[in-house]
């Protein structure tokens, strides 16, 4: 039989398609406030803590955006739970803001509580506890013993202590604070598996929110009912691996045909 030359197919993957595709879940420092969750789970940030602890503002430093309102005042300025969406660094998340449960100015504990409750659905869900860094009060002390009786004992294993106003902190380091902390603070930290997390709302940036994210999957890696939250830096060396691969093979195949065509003639022939 024979076959023209003509007739041989190109090269099965094109060199430049393969050279313009690259690994997925390249970790990007951007957000996308309201946007809807097309694919995979929602993960639920919620934010729990005494009235002044900082908890909207520590809102607006995790969305980057200023969605909740945030003001020093003697009374509870957040008085019903607020939900907003954003993308973090490629993970849907569900902020919700919550009021202080236990204020005394709040009304209808209950009814918020089973509201927050069903923001987040059937969702992943990990609980920031906002503490404000300054004197330890009677009221701090009782806060998760409260919270657990509102959202049962396993509200612990899903909880990071979220301490605000870090720029207070210029003359000893989070750890020299944490070690020196009152020992209702240091029990409260032993119940929520010494997990916790620093922010200074008046000076957001990306590292502190991806720092609390990448706790977040720490935290969220030990819980098998959310197997996709993993870290995507994880992914990119094996990733970029196949990736190279794939053109590597790419070429060798090119380089193959043409050299075959140079050394062939027109035509190729082999007898039956």
């Amino acid at each position: 039989m024979v076959f023209p030359l003509e007739l041989l197919p190109d090269p099965v993957f094109p060199i430049n398609t393969i050279l313009r595709s690259g690994p997925a879940n390249i970790i990007h420092c951007e957000n996308h406030p309201g946007q809807e969750n097309h694919e995979g789970n929602m993960l639920n940030i919620v934010l729990l803590g005494q009235a002044g602890s900082g908890k909207s503002a520590s809102g607006n430093t995790i969305l980057r955006t200023t969605f909740f309102k945030s003001e020093k005042n003697s009374q509870p300025v957040t008085k019903e739970c607020q939900v907003e969406q954003t993308q973090l660094f490629g993970t849907e998340v569900r902020v919700i803001d919550t009021p202080d449960f236990f204020h005394k100015n709040v009304e209808n504990s209950d009814k918020h509580v089973i509201e927050c409750k069903n923001h987040c659905g059937e969702d992943p869900c990990v609980y920031l506890l906002v503490i404000q860094i300054g004197r330890f009060t009677e009221g701090k002390r009782a806060i998760l013993k409260q919270l657990e009786e509102a959202f049962k004992s396993e509200i612990r294993c899903k909880t990071i202590v979220l301490f605000t106003s870090g720029e207070q902190l210029t003359s000893i380091t989070m750890d020299e604070f944490i070690k020196d902390a009152d020992s209702h603070l240091k029990e409260i930290l032993s119940h929520c598996g010494d997990r916790y997390h620093l922010f200074r709302n008046t000076k957001p940036d990306c590292q502190q929110v991806e720092g609390l994210m990448e706790k977040i999957r720490e935290l969220l890696g030990q819980d098998s009912m959310f197997p996709d939250l993993r870290k995507p830096s994880l992914s990119i060396p094996l990733e970029l691996g196949l990736g190279l691969g794939l053109v590597i093979g790419a070429v060798i195949i090119y380089i193959n045909i043409l050299y075959f065509r140079c050394k062939t003639t027109t035509f190729f022939c082999y007898e039956n």
